[in-house]
């Protein structure tokens, strides 16, 4: 489904910043509870410890160092989903998302709101209101500085409503910063 770049005209793709995807993974500590993460890790760490046991009582060789590979196994799927970044593609049929093994996909006639908040001048998120199975959800997606916004706002199945929050964060600050005097 995903290629290393679009050199399809109808379609836009990115790799989502770092900023947008990872707080978002550490927040929901996804890396520890996503379910699909566990399984794998669980049956690799399960081969791995089968292996060095069988290895033990055959050729009576020491299993430890074998057993430190299956957490070696874990932490580097791990890794993978710290480093790797979200692909991000955009047609005017539906938008997606791809992590690794998980994806996420809505197609237009679900959308029914689209926002594109500026927070810095390369740093924009965008978020895809949609409806599945009778409730309404949103995602929030990191926009690549080197996207065309142009085309991106053509791209989209729904017109986004954009709204300038670079000046949200100041605000923040002055007023906390008068409460504390």
């Amino acid at each position: 489904m995903f290629s290393f770049g679009s050199k399809n005209k109808r379609e836009i793709f990115w790799w989502e910043p770092r900023w947008a995807h990872l707080p978002r993974l550490w927040r929901g500590n996804e890396f520890l509870f996503y379910s699909r993460f566990v399984v794998h890790a669980a049956v690799v760490a399960f081969v791995l410890f089968g292996c060095a046991l069988a290895v033990h009582i055959v050729f009576q060789i020491g299993f430890p160092w074998l057993a430190r590979g299956g957490v070696g196994g874990v932490l580097i799927h791990l890794g993978l989903h710290v480093i790797a970044p979200p692909g991000v593609r955009v047609r005017k049929d539906c938008i997606a998302v791809k992590h690794l093994m998980s994806n996420w996909s809505v197609n237009a006639a679900d959308v029914y709101a689209i926002r594109l908040a500026v927070f810095a001048g390369n740093r924009i998120r965008l978020r895809v209101m949609y409806s599945r199975d009778f409730q309404r959800r949103s995602k929030s997606i990191g926009v690549a500085p080197d996207v065309d916004l142009d085309k991106l706002i053509e791209m989209l199945p729904v017109k986004p409503t954009i709204r300038d929050a670079r000046q949200r964060g100041s605000r923040l600050l002055h007023a906390t910063a008068a409460i504390a005097h």
